[in-house]
């Protein structure tokens, strides 16, 4: 597992609740001139980006602004690598409360801030996390949005050229119809390429978690533009949007009867519906999270109906119920790509290097558990790549990677 190592020393340091604010703005305000702050960040924004003399990362300062809270916590979904410590500290005296971090200057990503959330009961994680969002706000210091969520984008962020509707880029249809399979109705959104007659077959990506790939994700629009710039030929996607949050917990989890109604079912009735190519090669399982693990748990099983797999920050920490690993490889995934032969499979991963916490084992670290499994793959001969991304587990990053990952798989220039 060498490559775990390194990339466990890799990973950005996080300064957490200081006395003194390693901010060197903060550092140096007196709290008698705390006005002077609000001033600087009402003319140029927040968070705060300030070199770090120490590496070469940037020290990120989240702030908001209050003298009556209890406390203030920075985001949901959850990123930074110290993602038990979350909290911004009060510096003593003011209005000021802050949260500084050290991020590569290549990271993207989004966050809420929730000033004085509802605990709950302890050891209630649903109560908790209802209260959690009930009371997630932007940040009001910093214009740039993703949907609901405020966005840091960092000087060296890589572009995200096809996420942006452009008037000049025809778009292609998008309806919605019900499947139902494995005892649910599911809402599967259908995309057609614009510009291509009915008869003409496609390669055929499906999608997990609908619900945000036509949202923060706005895979029609990525495909729209991707298709008419040519760096992708006309596909067509079938989007799955999860009945409930429960089911989607049951369904992603490397589930063999899914899986199965993804082969048998879902293919067969979107063919009936779209004209799609016949080939395993022509066909991409895609998702992020879960989705990203049942796209290539799926594929390793059922290869010769979809023969590529893109996942974006994969579970791979995941094992069947009662089963616990004490290694990194003995995770099922990874372990089951280990013990058996090779399937005729390309598989693309990535993961962000906030997806992991630095002074861990990382056992169960999504970025360190999809590095093992790129080395399982690659020791069996895969076709198969890993990008490491400066994002965490964030639409943010996704909605760029999608692209990516596309363009690896199915791209007119490979």
């Amino acid at each position: 597992m060498a490559a775990a190592l390194v990339v466990q020393a890799a990973v950005p340091g996080v300064s957490v609740g200081e006395a003194i604010p390693s901010s060197p703005t903060l550092a140096s305000l007196q709290p008698a001139n705390a006005s002077r702050l609000w001033e600087q960040v009402a003319r140029d924004g927040a968070p705060l980006i300030e070199p770090d003399t120490t590496s070469e990362n940037l020290k990120v300062t989240f702030l908001w602004r209050g003298d009556s809270h209890r406390e203030i916590e920075l985001s949901w979904p959850v990123w930074t690598p110290d993602r038990g410590e979350n909290r911004l500290t009060r510096m003593d005296g003011t209005d000021i409360w802050y949260k500084t971090v050290l991020l590569p200057p290549k990271t993207r990503l989004s966050y809420q801030l929730a000033p004085d959330p509802v605990r709950g009961p302890p050891g209630d994680r649903e109560a908790y996390r209802a209260g959690l969002v009930a009371a997630l706000r932007d940040d009001p210091f910093n214009p740039k949005r993703m949907g609901k969520m405020s966005l840091l984008e960092l000087p060296d962020a890589p572009d995200q050229p096809y996420v942006a509707k452009r008037s000049t880029v025809p778009e292609g249809s998008v309806h919605t119809d019900i499947l139902h399979m494995n005892g649910r109705n599911y809402e599967i959104t259908l995309y057609r390429p614009a510009n291509i007659a009915a008869k003409n077959k496609t390669p055929l990506v499906v999608i997990f978690d609908a619900e945000r790939y036509l949202t923060d994700i706005p895979t029609p629009v990525i495909l729209d533009n991707m298709i008419h710039e040519g760096v992708i030929p006309p596909v067509s996607a079938a989007l799955i949007r999860n009945p409930t949050r429960q089911s989607r917990g049951e369904d992603l989890a490397c589930n063999p009867v899914f899986a199965k109604e993804l082969a048998e079912t879902l293919v067969p009735w979107v063919g009936r519906r779209l004209a799609i190519t016949e080939t395993a090669e022509d066909r991409v399982l895609a998702g992020s999270s879960f989705g990203g693990l049942m796209s290539v748990c799926t594929a390793l099983t059922y290869p010769a109906v979809f023969g590529k797999a893109l996942s974006q920050s994969g579970s791979f920490w995941w094992n069947p119920q009662g089963v616990t690993s004490t290694r990194v490889e003995d995770h099922a995934v990874i372990k089951g790509v280990r013990e058996t032969n090779r399937k005729p499979v390309q598989i693309y991963l990535d993961a962000g290097v906030l997806e992991q916490r630095p002074g861990s084992d990382n056992l169960n670290s999504i970025y360190v558990t999809s590095a093992a499994l790129f080395e399982a793959l690659q020791t069996k001969g895969y076709r198969a790549s890993f990008h490491r991304v400066a994002g965490g587990h964030d639409d943010a990053t996704w909605r760029g990677t999608l692209s990516d990952g596309l363009i690896e798989l199915l791209g007119t220039k490979r």
